[in-house]
């Protein structure tokens, strides 16, 4: 049904609206008590997690698998270190996301389903 691919992609997809909703909570927590460094992360975080889960939901690509999960990988653990200090919703999501970007990094070292790897190769003994 689900390969591991698709099964991360989705995952990773869930994980960006946990961080999108820990960015809401870092608003929450700026109106209590106002902090301009936990505003700014909280700003950068709900700008861009929309346009990442968008990237994720399009992308059709299956050639460059290796290089998804290597931007992926990167992509959780800033934004994953970013919204660990914003509230206890930040910190749960954050957790998560550094196992997740672990989960990736080893998926793009050892996945070996690529296209390229599948090819039959011609082997001509001498």
């Amino acid at each position: 049904m689900f390969d591991l691919v698709t099964l991360t992609k989705y995952v990773s997809i869930l994980e960006y609206f946990g961080l999108f909703v820990s960015s809401i909570t870092g608003f929450i927590a700026v109106s209590l008590k106002f902090n301009l460094c936990e505003l700014m992360i909280a700003l950068v975080v709900f700008l861009n997690m929309p346009i990442l889960i968008f990237l994720e939901i399009i992308n059709k690509n299956k050639h460059s698998l290796q290089l998804l999960h290597y931007t992926r990988s990167y992509i959780l653990i800033v934004t994953s270190l970013l919204v660990m200090g914003l509230s206890d919703v930040g910190l749960g999501f954050s957790i998560f996301g550094i196992m997740l970007s672990i989960i990736n990094l080893l998926l793009g070292v050892f996945n070996c389903t690529t296209p390229e790897n599948l090819k039959p190769q011609n082997i001509e003994e001498n």
